[in-house]
């Protein structure tokens, strides 16, 4: 069975398949069947990749794997939001890398650099430009980049300060889309477990493009371009900038949000596992604002008081949070 499903694997990264076919097959992979066997066959094939972790890649791929670990000791697990955001995120990566290399005929290495969940960076690209990234997000870009090309890969959300370099534009591609900018900054969100992707331009210009459409869309200084993978739908329109970028001053800023959204949120910030039915959860959305102090229960004590009443335990073991 192994060998079997590491041949599915390998045979989908060296393809770059499209939806529906892609969307197909990350169910498979997320389904929950077989998930040691799924796990040595993604490190196999990370592991033969011609590519270099970052400092923290290692220890927060660590840390993902003790979370992982309890996470199996639950018991009464209705429903884990982050059940497949890591594996995802993973072999999105690895896809990206399979196809850039195949696409170019020179032997190009890579390095990955992961921001842990409850965590944010800053890192400096070989090119000058400045990138923070927020909790559970993955970066993959080549060791020349801003020789030839700077193009980089991204999976969860990131702030791009960008260095000037009109010989050389600047791309941003994460799920369905692909952000260019010459010298200028803006946001790019685009987790693994969320439909929706998001491109906020701060200052500057930059040329948007989704896959399957033909049109590029110019974003002006304070728009915000919103793309839902699943209903192929898109908006542009404008923001309030400081309540977009609020993760980077470690705040939490949610406007029309549902319960689900705020509660995946919350686990990226705090590095947790919720456990809830959706069902249960509602369609209705919130706007709540919380500052870098706030604990979690804090903000869940919040929560509850606008959109309650509902019930919900900590536990003693971290991590673990019941809702019902």
């Amino acid at each position: 069975m192994k060998k079997y499903i590491g041949k599915i694997i390998a045979l989908y990264v060296q393809s770059g398949v499209e939806a529906p076919l892609r969307d197909t097959f990350h169910q498979w992979l997320a389904d929950g069947r077989f998930p040691e066997e799924k796990k040595d066959a993604l490190l196999q094939l990370w592991n033969s990749t011609d590519s270099t972790p970052a400092d923290n890649t290692w220890t927060s791929l660590k840390s993902w794997i003790r979370k992982r670990q309890l996470a199996k000791e639950r018991k009464a697990v209705r429903l884990t939001v982050w059940k497949y955001a890591a594996v995802m995120t993973f072999i999105m990566a690895v896809s990206g890398m399979y196809i850039f290399t195949h696409r170019t005929p020179e032997n190009i290495t890579f390095t990955e650099y992961f921001t842990d969940y409850g965590a944010s960076d800053t890192v400096t690209l070989p090119d000058g430009s400045v990138v923070q990234t927020n909790s559970a997000s993955l970066m993959v870009y080549p060791h020349n980049f801003g020789q030839e090309t700077r193009t980089l890969y991204l999976s969860g959300e990131a702030n791009f300060k960008v260095a000037h370099n009109t010989a050389a534009p600047f791309i941003v591609r994460s799920k369905h889309m692909a952000v260019t900018a010459l010298g200028t900054e803006f946001n790019v969100t685009g987790y693994a477990d969320d439909d929706n992707v998001k491109a906020t331009l701060i200052s500057g210009s930059v040329r948007v493009t989704v896959a399957d459409n033909p049109t590029d869309f110019i974003l002006k200084a304070g728009e915000q371009f919103a793309y839902n993978t699943q209903r192929k739908t898109y908006s542009i329109r404008k923001v309030n900038l400081r309540n977009e970028i609020a993760w980077q001053r470690g705040e939490l800023a949610f406007r029309g949000a549902t319960l689900q959204k705020i509660l995946a949120a919350l686990e990226h910030k705090f590095a947790i596992s919720f456990q809830y039915n959706t069902a249960a959860l509602g369609n209705d959305k919130y706007n709540f604002h919380f500052q870098k102090e706030a604990s979690l229960e804090e903000i869940m004590e919040v929560i509850e008081t606008v959109a309650g009443p509902f019930d919900y335990t900590f536990t003693t073991r971290k991590g673990a949070h019941n809702i019902q």
